[in-house]
C-alpha cells in the first residue's frame, strides 16, 4: 500500500473516531442531570395555636433526597439544649443507582414534650449530619424547622354580681356577671334547661314563684372552661294597697271607737 493511500486511510479513521466521540459526547449533554438534591422536614404539630394542657406531642414529617440516609434528629425547646429523638419511622427509601448514588427518603418522628409552663414556647428539629453514632454531640447540627404554640391551663373566674341566694319579689331579674379573662364565649342555664349564649348583662323574665337557680359558664380561647352558680327564690309581691286600705279601716273604727266612749262618758 503506498504511502498516500495509507494516509488517507488513516485520516477516515480519525474522521470516524472523532464522529463517534463527538456523537458520546452529545448524548451525554442530553441525559438527564442528577436531581436537585434536599431535605425538607415539616413539623405537623404543635400548630401556632393555645393548649390547654401542659403536655404536647411533637411529630414531623421528612422528605428528603440525598447522598446520605439521615438517621439522626434532634429537637430544642425554647432555645435549650439540644434532645435527641429516637423515635424515628422510615415510611419508605429507594437507593438511586448513579455516581454517585442518591438516596430518597420519606420519615417520620415524634416525642413528647412534657411539663410545659404557661406562656409561649417555641421548638426547633435540626438534622445532625455526619452522626456516626446516637451520640448528637458527634456530627453537626442544622436547624430544619421551628413551631411556636403557647400554653394556657388556667380557667377564667366568672362572678355574678347582681344575684344572691335570697327571696326576690319580681318577675324580673337582671344577670350582672364578669369574667377575668377575654373569653371565646359565654352562656347561662335557667333551672338546668338549655344554654343560652349572652355577651353582656341580660334580664331574666317571666320568673314564676318559687325556687330558681342560674348559671353562668365562661371559655377562654384555650377551651379552659369556668362557672358560677347562684340560688335565688322568686315570691308573690307585698300586697301594699290592700295593706294600705285595712290600716285605714283599722284606724276609722278606732276613731269610731274613741267617740262613742268619749260620749258615753259625757252622759
Amino acid at each position: 500500500m503506498s504511502n498516500k493511500k495509507l494516509t488517507v486511510l488513516v485520516l477516515i479513521l480519525a474522521l470516524l473516531v472523532l464522529t463517534v466521540a463527538g456523537t458520546q459526547f452529545v448524548n451525554l449533554g442530553r441525559a438527564d442531570p442528577i436531581p436537585a438534591l434536599y431535605t425538607k422536614l415539616t413539623i405537623e404539630n404543635p400548630q401556632n395555636t393555645t393548649y390547654n394542657v401542659n403536655t404536647v406531642t411533637l411529630n414531623f414529617s421528612v422528605e428528603s433526597l440525598s447522598f446520605y440516609q439521615w438517621r439522626h434528629f434532634s429537637y430544642s425547646l425554647d432555645g435549650k439544649e439540644l434532645k435527641l429523638i429516637d423515635n424515628l419511622t422510615v415510611d419508605s427509601e429507594e437507593f438511586i443507582p448513579i455516581n454517585p448514588g442518591i438516596y430518597r427518603e420519606l420519615l417520620r418522628g415524634n416525642c413528647v414534650l412534657s411539663n410545659l409552663s404557661e406562656g409561649l414556647h417555641n421548638v426547633t428539629v435540626y438534622l445532625i449530619r455526619d452522626a456516626s453514632t446516637a451520640d448528637i454531640h458527634y456530627g453537626e447540627a442544622f436547624p430544619l424547622a421551628n413551631a411556636q404554640f403557647k400554653i394556657d391551663t388556667t380557667p377564667p373566674n366568672v362572678s355574678i354580681l347582681s344575684l344572691e341566694n335570697k327571696t326576690y319579689y319580681s318577675p324580673v331579674i337582671e344577670i350582672d356577671f364578669t369574667v377575668t379573662e377575654s373569653a371565646s364565649q359565654v352562656t347561662y342555664s335557667l333551672d338546668g334547661k338549655e344554654n343560652v349564649t349572652i355577651s353582656e348583662n341580660t334580664l331574666l323574665t317571666g320568673l314564676a314563684n318559687g325556687d330558681h337557680n342560674v348559671t353562668v359558664y365562661a371559655m377562654d380561647k384555650a377551651g379552659n372552661a369556668a362557672s358560677q352558680t347562684i340560688y335565688f327564690t322568686i315570691a308573690e309581691p307585698f300586697p301594699t294597697v290592700p295593706v294600705a286600705v285595712a290600716s285605714m279601716v283599722i284606724v276609722a273604727v278606732a276613731c269610731v271607737g274613741i267617740l262613742l266612749y268619749l260620749r258615753k262618758n259625757r252622759h
